[in-house]
C-alpha cells in the first residue's frame, strides 16, 4: 500500500489543534490539493462523513470519506472511497510547547 506522509510544527496545544481540524470545513486551506468539502455529522455525533474535492496531478477528484476513529486530542482517521481509496490519519503529540502534526494518506 502507497503512503505518504507529512510532519509540521504547530505553536498551539494538541486540544487545541484537534478541536481545530475535527471540523472538516477547516481541512481546506490546511491539507494541499483540497479545494471544497462537504460534510454531515455521523448520526452517533462523533465524526463525520461527506464529500471532497482533491486535485492531483491537476486532475480534481470527487471523493468521499467518512470517520472511523476519533480520539481526541491525540488522532483522527477516516476512510476515503471513490477514484482514490484509503486511509487518511491525522496525529497530534505535545512538542516543544505545541503540537508535532502528522498527516499519513494510506492509499489501497
Amino acid at each position: 500500500m502507497p503512503e505518504a506522509t507529512a510532519t509540521v510544527h504547530i505553536d498551539a496545544p494538541p486540544e487545541d489543534c484537534f478541536a481545530y481540524l475535527r471540523k472538516p470545513e477547516n481541512h481546506v486551506g490546511v491539507v494541499p490539493g483540497l479545494s471544497e468539502i462537504d460534510a454531515e455529522p455521523l448520526p452517533d455525533g462523533e465524526g463525520h462523513e461527506g464529500t471532497f474535492t482533491y486535485t492531483v496531478a491537476g486532475v480534481d477528484l470527487h471523493l468521499q470519506f467518512r470517520d472511523v476513529e476519533l480520539d481526541p486530542p491525540y488522532r483522527r482517521a477516516f476512510e476515503v472511497s471513490g477514484p482514490m481509496e484509503g486511509t487518511a490519519t491525522y496525529e497530534f503529540e505535545r512538542d516543544s510547547g505545541g503540537t508535532r502534526f502528522t498527516l499519513t494518506n494510506s492509499y489501497d
